[in-house]
């Protein structure tokens, strides 16, 4: 299905490479225009031909669509009176409200502030001249990078977005600018709110597992809150073939899952029992009343074909590891 042309408007390239002008040019109103010239095309022999070549046979349409009154269209830039490229021209949305809009160009530009830092603004595209008189400079889509190979040559930091294992709040603090903090604090938060507290007014600081100095069990606590996700990884994991509490690698569950960290001083050295032996229930209504259950014997045979190699106790991991 083709496109009709809109009067005043240039229309995207059709899906067969070419495109019509506007109804209002009478004199090209029923022929197609948009096919690459052979000058357009890139040639390794000629590096930056043809773009120079297609800038130049824009600037005769181009002037084609000024005395015709043709906007929205593509607009040239052009460094001390020579045509060097495209502006990236930003404009409203094309909605009835927005009347005009075709004539509402504006440019991103940029200037550096007292402090040094760059700074972007808009600016219409009639005012580009003064702005640049008065110390801004266009904004410009850096070149590609990539060599003739296509391979980016620039060197830089592997991506690292967690700088502490043991407060995840602290890597928050450190990727969270002050915008985003006063945002939290005006939109969702009570006031004062700090980035390590969670979202509620009333609480207290003791029950804050983010900013807990020491580890508690989960018997030990109040309540639990949280500057921080609770769906952190747990990095100690029970062996296979142990029962549940085997090792204490369940004791840290809770403060696991809150991201923090593991020590060897939050363990306690046991003697554990790493003989397969068969389990024993304890009623909490009668502690008389006992069930006995021996192990399954696939669980038998899956220890059997590790050759004797026996749990280890978290205290024992840990150890291994220089403390955590």
């Amino acid at each position: 299905m083709s496109q009709r042309p809109v009067p005043g408007v240039v229309l995207p390239p059709t899906d067969s490479g070419k495109q019509p002008l506007a109804e209002d040019d009478d004199e090209h109103s029923s022929r197609e225009i948009w096919k690459i010239p052979d000058s357009w095309i890139p040639d390794p022999e000629a590096p930056g031909a043809a773009e120079r070549n297609m800038l130049a046979d824009y600037e005769q349409l181009d002037a084609r669509y000024t005395e015709k009154g043709i906007t929205p269209r593509f607009r040239l830039r052009s460094d001390a009176g020579v045509t060097t490229g495209f502006h990236a021209i930003a404009r409203p949305n094309p909605i009835p409200k927005n009347k005009n809009y075709a004539e509402q160009e504006k440019v991103y530009m940029t200037m550096c502030n007292r402090s040094g830092k760059k700074v972007y603004k808009l600016f219409p595209l009639a005012e580009v001249d003064q702005r640049i008189a008065d110390g801004w400079e266009l904004w410009r889509c850096q070149e590609s990078p990539l060599d003739a190979g296509g391979r980016d040559p620039r060197l830089c930091n592997p991506p690292r977005d967690v700088t502490t294992t043991d407060k995840p709040h602290l890597d928050c603090e450190r990727y969270f600018d002050q915008t985003s903090i006063y945002f939290v604090r005006d939109r969702f938060a009570p006031p004062n709110w700090q980035i390590h507290e969670p979202l509620e007014e009333n609480y207290k600081e003791e029950d804050n597992i983010s900013t807990a100095e020491q580890f508690r069990p989960p018997n030990e606590w109040d309540q639990v809150v949280s500057g921080s996700s609770n769906g952190h990884f747990k990095t100690t994991r029970r062996p296979p073939g142990v029962g549940c509490g085997w090792g204490d690698y369940d004791r840290f569950a809770q403060w696991e899952s809150y991201g923090r960290k593991v020590t060897l001083d939050m363990v306690e050295k046991k003697d554990w029992d790493t003989e397969l032996t068969p389990l024993e229930f304890v009623s909490a209504d009668d502690p008389s009343s006992t069930t006995t259950i021996d192990p399954p014997k696939d669980i038998k045979e899956a220890i059997e074909a590790k050759e004797g190699k026996k749990p280890i106790p978290l205290y024992d991991v840990l150890l291994k590891k220089g403390g955590g």
